[in-house]
């Protein structure tokens, strides 16, 4: 497994502060870098900057998602905000949409 992004750079990321290491932070990048590595257009460097930027927007997404385990979040009070199944962002930049002909 090829680590695309650390805790560090995650953490950065979302906000929190380095002497604030939320525990949640370690599984989502684990799962990220997991997921991108197991991809077939995976590169074999860690410096792939494409790569290394979709594994870090989904590691910072999947640490989000505690916050909204339902897929409904709160924007400023009363409004509800829903989370979307998938980004296309991150699925670019992890090259999941690769035009098929068939």
């Amino acid at each position: 497994m090829t680590d695309y992004t650390d805790a560090a750079t995650v953490r950065r990321y979302v906000g929190l502060e380095d002497d604030d290491p939320d525990p949640d932070i370690a599984p989502a990048v684990a799962a990220a870098n997991q997921f991108a590595s197991g991809r077939d257009n995976a590169p074999a460097a860690a410096d792939d900057a494409l790569f290394s930027l979709g594994a870090k927007l989904l590691a910072a997404r999947l640490y989000k998602r505690k916050f909204t385990p339902e897929g409904v979040g709160n924007f400023g009070g009363d409004v509800p905000l829903y989370v979307a199944r998938s980004d296309p962002e991150i699925r670019m930049l992890l090259g999941l949409d690769k035009p098929a002909v068939g």
